[in-house]
């Protein structure tokens, strides 16, 4: 089962990561939804705890880890 975890961040929104595959779906602000495949579950524990979620999303997933826009629901 996969949950969706609410970030207070004024670039994302939440995630819901399926550590099964490790992958990774960023729900921005702006709408736009990214999906990212290999992310480490550490990786995305450090995404959930960090200071500030948007700057560790740009400094060590956005540019690291390969990924594709899908269509809002």
């Amino acid at each position: 089962m996969k949950t969706y975890h609410p970030l207070h961040s004024s670039v994302l929104d939440g995630f819901v990561y399926d550590e099964d595959i490790e992958q990774l779906e960023l729900y921005l602000r702006d709408g736009r939804t990214r999906v990212f495949k290999g992310v480490p579950v550490a990786t995305v524990t450090r995404l959930g705890k960090a200071k500030s979620p948007g700057r560790y999303y740009m400094t060590h997933i956005r540019s690291k880890f390969t990924s594709n826009e899908v269509d809002a629901i």
